[in-house]
């Protein structure tokens, strides 16, 4: 699998004589199917090594890699886990990589960002890092630093920080701080996320006092962060306030994955009757936590819970008592007492319903996020998400790099009509000077009325409206990676044309 890329190449070229043949048009289906059949192909290529890993002499002699071997099967198994199409044997490669990771103290190459510069005083701590503000080419990030142990503790902690780091690099959604990146300050290791000026949603609630609706619009953010997480397969395992930062434009997003964990029923079953973890605050623990320990998606529901009392009320839950006292209360069925702020309208009543099923001590009974989100934006709570905006820079994350700076192991549309026809190979949208020659010929000054097909070259989602809303066009779905369009083609288009023009090809 390490030489696919490679492989496909070869066989690209025994095809081009035939491929020769044809005019443009039917040359791309031809790029289109390739791709098709590359995937199909990968697929079965990886359900055979995830096939292979379930003995324990071919897993042991996996984790027996080191050096070269292990950074290219790190490499290989992350460009596994970015594709769409293994979504469901997702779980099982990242155990596999996380594994390896922890035995070979190595990571995947696009984790590593350089050029960073440490600014000022620490800013705060806990757990195993501290943390700083810090600068990467104009971008100002934060960075969470290895804390300085003694020498027996330093392996550990390490290893901690790169457990944090291979959950965070899988995520990536709009109420989910994006991970940018792993470096290396005085020989430790730092974690590299967006600076949030805001801090967490508990500071930015205390300095901004915003009403209730927007209280609910960020819950309701969060609670979006918590389902994809669920979809994802991942529990976070320690949400609460301080762990929820809030975005420039406001929105708010799930952030520190130090005691998260990515699952599959076997994990579940397996940390369910074997791991012990009392990690976490007392505060925003499910009862069961208090006698398994084991973190589940339903503790997390438990935890979104807690947070959105300290959202509506702006108090802490159980704010009044210690840990232990904490952990007597919930035994008893007790819950966060109710608040002036939590009374008074149809909205606040539905919402404090909802954190009652959030609480509820048998863990089966508690909602899921969807059924969570459903409730905050039906009456009488009609909650709404924040906008998003672009609130930090995607060139500097970990999985832009990864695109941009290495080769992936399945090459777009666009790079097969390259293998075909050489790096010369032009773009297929007119170029400008037929762009004018088309509105010369139209009914209006507006622009001409341009019929024709989109192909898509590469990972473009054919979903995402932004294609409709900026070429103001009318658009319908036809076949795979192909769509036909009608629009007036004036400035707007001509620009995202240019845009994405690496991922689409209009006939």
């Amino acid at each position: 699998m390490l030489s696919f890329r490679s492989d496909f190449k070869e066989l690209v070229e025994i095809l081009k004589p035939e491929m020769y043949q044809h005019n443009v048009v039917v040359t791309h289906m031809w790029a289109v199917d390739l791709s098709s059949h590359a995937v199909e192909c990968l697929i079965y290529l990886t359900a055979r090594l995830v096939n292979s890993l379930r003995t324990r002499d071919a897993y042991d002699k996996f984790l027996e890699y080191r050096g070269t071997e292990a950074q290219k099967m790190l490499d290989l198994l992350q460009d596994l886990m970015d594709l769409e199409a293994v979504s469901t044997i997702r779980p099982m490669l990242f155990k596999a990589m996380y594994r390896l990771s922890r035995a070979s103290n190595l990571y995947p190459r696009c984790f590593t960002l350089t050029g960073l510069h440490k600014l000022g005083t620490q800013v705060a701590g806990g757990g195993y890092g501290d943390i700083w503000k810090g600068l990467v080419r104009g971008q100002s990030v934060c960075v969470k630093m290895l804390r300085i142990f003694q020498e027996s503790e330093i392996a550990m902690a390490v290893k901690e920080f790169g457990a944090e780091a291979l959950i965070w690099r899988q995520l990536c959604h709009p109420n989910v701080l994006p991970f940018f990146g792993l470096y290396y300050i005085e020989k430790r290791l730092c974690l590299i996320s967006p600076w949030m000026e805001n801090g967490h949603i508990m500071e930015f609630l205390r300095a901004n006092s915003p009403d209730t609706h927007k209280r609910f619009s960020m819950i309701l953010d969060i609670s979006s962060g918590l389902e994809y997480l669920h979809n994802q397969n991942t529990i976070h395992g320690d949400l609460k306030g301080i762990n929820i930062l809030v975005t420039p434009s406001g929105r708010a997003c799930i952030a520190d994955f130090g005691l998260s964990i990515i699952v599959n029923a076997m994990t579940l079953r397996l940390t369910t009757s074997t791991t012990v973890n009392h990690k976490g605050t007392a505060r925003y623990n499910a009862p069961e936590l208090f006698e398994e320990g084991a973190k589940t998606f339903a503790s997390d529901i438990y935890a979104f819970g807690c947070i959105a009392y300290e959202i509506i009320t702006g108090e802490l839950p159980f704010r009044k008592y210690n840990d232990i006292q904490i952990m007597f209360r919930v035994f008893k069925g007790k819950r966060p007492e109710r608040l002036p702020s939590c009374m008074g309208t149809p909205a606040l009543d539905s919402f404090w319903e909802l954190l009652e099923i959030c609480w509820a001590g048998e863990k089966e009974k508690r909602p899921n996020p969807d059924n969570i989100i459903k409730r905050l934006i039906q009456a009488p709570i009609r909650a709404a998400m924040t906008p998003i905006q672009s609130d930090w820079d995607d060139k500097f994350t970990a999985k832009f790099r990864r695109s941009i700076n290495m080769q992936p192991l399945l090459p777009s549309v666009h790079e097969i009509e390259c293998m075909i026809f050489g790096e010369e190979c032009t773009e297929c949208f007119p170029e400008k000077d037929q762009v004018h020659s088309n509105r010369a010929a139209g009914n209006n000054s507006n622009g001409t009325v341009f019929v024709g097909k989109l192909y898509f070259r590469s990972a473009f989602n054919p979903n995402d409206r932004t294609l409709e809303k900026i070429m103001g066009g009318h658009i319908k779905f036809r076949l795979r990676g192909e769509i036909r369009f009608q629009c007036s083609w004036d400035k707007k288009a001509e620009t995202y044309a240019v845009k994405y023009r690496h991922h689409l090809q209009c006939e």
